[in-house]
């Protein structure tokens, strides 16, 4: 039973870097289990069929973490997908279900490909990232979660095997920090 679940959540349009780095990073940590849903499930209908598994997966854990990198300013097509199938049918359409894990403490991480300069306001992307992902921290908030501040690397689509080995040890650093 993992204390730590982090679901991964990477579409693959192109071969993932830096959230590769990030999971590999992590993958040997004691009570921390990662489980890329993409892969898990192919198509969008996959996971639906298997909603009553991840409803299980998520009681067997202690703290949850969701990875994925930014997407049009927020997470990719099956991490919105998952919200809309698991989490709705737990804290809306069976709320009895969702009170088992009222204070799951809850974060994201995100990598974003552009630099942190062009998340401010004026800059090219207008708005800080974490007021872009807030919708996450809302999310947690319905859902009775313990929101915890997220973990954030930007400029990746510039980054070689330095940066992304760097990337991924402060993420381990940060996910052991949590889980202490």
């Amino acid at each position: 039973m993992p204390g730590t679940l982090i679901l991964k959540f990477h579409p693959g349009y192109q071969p993932s870097k830096t959230n590769a780095a990030l999971t590999r990073a992590v993958a040997n940590l004691p009570g921390v289990e990662t489980v890329d849903l993409y892969a898990l499930y192919p198509h969008e209908d996959d996971l639906k069929a298997a909603q009553d598994a991840e409803v299980e997966r998520l009681y067997h854990c202690d703290r949850l973490c969701v990875q994925f990198p930014v997407h049009w300013f927020g997470a990719p097509p099956r991490a919105m997908a998952w919200q809309d199938i698991v989490l709705n049918r737990m804290f809306f359409l069976r709320p009895d279900e969702g009170k088992r894990l009222a204070g799951l403490p809850f974060m994201i991480a995100a990598t974003a490909g552009m630099p942190r300069s062009d998340y401010a306001p004026g800059a090219r992307n207008l708005y800080p990232l974490e007021h872009l992902l807030r919708p996450w921290e809302v999310t947690a908030r319905q859902s009775g979660f313990a929101w915890h501040p997220a973990f954030l690397v930007y400029g990746t689509d510039d980054f070689g095997e330095a940066e992304r080995g760097q990337a991924g040890a402060e993420f381990r650093a940060r996910i052991e920090a949590w889980t202490s």
